[in-house]
C-alpha cells in the first residue's frame, strides 16, 4: 500500500532513510534485522565452538560458543544495518 504524501510517517521514513540518526520504525525492516542478528549469533556460536575444539585451546567449548555468538551478533548487526542503509537509499531514490 502506497503512503500518501501528507502522511507524517512517510516524512519520517524519508528522513530516516536519507539523513539517518533516527530509529527505523518499519516493522518489516526491524524483522529482517532481527533475523540477521539471530542467524549471525547462531553461526558465530557454532564457529566459536568449532574453533575452540579444533584449535585445542585451553577453553571449554561453551566459552568459544559464547564468544563466537557475541562476535556473530556484532557482525549480524553491522551487515544488516548496511543492507538496510542501502535499501533506504534505494527507497528514497524511487520515492517510496
Amino acid at each position: 500500500m502506497a503512503k500518501r504524501r501528507d502522511d507524517p510517517m512517510a516524512a519520517y521514513d524519508t528522513i530516516a532513510d536519507t539523513v539517518g540518526g533516527v530509529p527505523n520504525l518499519r516493522p518489516k525492516d526491524n524483522l529482517y534485522q532481527l533475523i540477521a542478528i539471530v542467524v549471525g549469533a547462531l553461526l558465530g556460536a557454532g564457529g566459536g565452538a568449532i574453533l575452540v575444539a579444533v584449535m585445542g585451546w585451553d577453553l571449554p567449548v561453551w566459552v568459544g560458543a559464547i564468544l563466537g555468538g557475541i562476535v556473530g551478533v556484532i557482525g549480524g548487526t553491522f551487515v544488516s544495518g548496511i543492507v538496510l542503509l542501502v535499501l533506504g537509499w534505494v527507497r528514497a531514490a524511487q520515492g517510496k
